[in-house]
């Protein structure tokens, strides 16, 4: 393909955002048939503004990054809007931000641009999806602030296997090093792990701030953080039917008030008994910090 063939199919995508906007006003932010339809149908490879509140950065996308091709489709403030929102609101008082799971740096990015004087740790396994993370951090002139770690965190140092769970033509969001219980997989990677508190042991510098997003394997992160709970940082944290419960339990022993977030809706409420599907938490220390 030429330079000018890419531009070319670029413009078509870009001509489409409209029409699809209008069709999609019920949805807004959801991944739906049609935004698969409109993503596959009108592909875009560059780089997607991401605007959220009054922050703004951007983010590469070969047409295979989920989050990032949210924005595109839906614009500013589209993708898990108010776990996001929640999310700018805690690190905006951080000096130090753990990003645990992230992917291609959504959180890690807005968490630097809200808040220029935090550090923040931003932890992915994944080799393919790293690589992009340091391109997303590079670009936006993030080095100095963010510091990208290819570790997994777990329970304990090791090294193990990883399950990818989606083809080539998307970066590996759902990875997991649990079986979640889906058939298919596309393929494995030998990556490294290390747990909350060892690395805290060795780095001196306690998060204000979590975020947890690792594919159904939430309990064997709390089982390697039970010193950084006693010290009770902010958390978002999605969970899974089968760990819920036990996550919910662990945060109301360490007095934490955990809600859950509707993305959908915009909108928290108080933590159900029980969960049928993923979902995000925002879980907030009791009396504050």
């Amino acid at each position: 393909m030429t330079l000018q063939e890419l531009l070319e199919r670029n413009f078509i995508a870009l001509s489409k955002i409209q029409e699809f906007r209008e069709k999609s006003k019920e949805t807004f932010g959801q991944f739906t048939q049609l935004f698969h339809e409109y993503k596959n149908k009108f592909p875009y490879y560059g780089f997607i503004p991401i605007v959220i509140q009054d922050i703004e950065f951007v983010m590469f996308s070969g047409n295979d990054d989920l989050s990032a091709m949210a924005y595109f489709w839906y614009g500013p403030s589209s993708y898990e809007r108010k776990s996001m929102a929640l999310w700018l609101e805690m690190v905006k008082e951080a000096d130090i931000i753990y990003d645990i799971g992230a992917y291609t740096g959504l959180y890690s990015l807005s968490a630097s641009v809200k808040n220029p004087s935090a550090k923040v740790y931003s932890f992915e396994p994944v080799r393919r999806t790293y690589g992009r993370l340091l391109l997303n951090i590079e670009i936006n002139r993030l080095k100095k602030r963010i510091i990208p770690i290819n570790k997994a965190i777990l329970n304990k140092s090791c090294s193990l296997t990883i399950k990818n769970y989606r083809g080539g033509g998307i970066l590996d969001a759902g990875a997991s090093v649990v079986d979640k219980g889906i058939p298919i997989f596309k393929e494995e990677e030998l990556i490294s792990a290390v747990s909350l508190d060892e690395f805290i042991e060795e780095v001196k510098e306690i998060p204000h701030t979590v975020k947890i997003d690792v594919e159904g394997a939430e309990c064997l992160v709390f089982e390697g953080m039970k010193k950084i709970l006693e010290l009770r940082p902010y958390i978002i944290i999605e969970l899974w039917p089968k760990t819920y419960n036990i996550i919910k339990n662990t945060l109301e022993y360490y007095n934490y008030q955990c809600y859950i977030i509707d993305d959908k809706n915009n909108r928290i409420s108080t933590a159900p008994e029980k969960i049928n599907s993923v979902q995000n938490f925002f879980c907030e220390p009791k009396g504050g910090k």
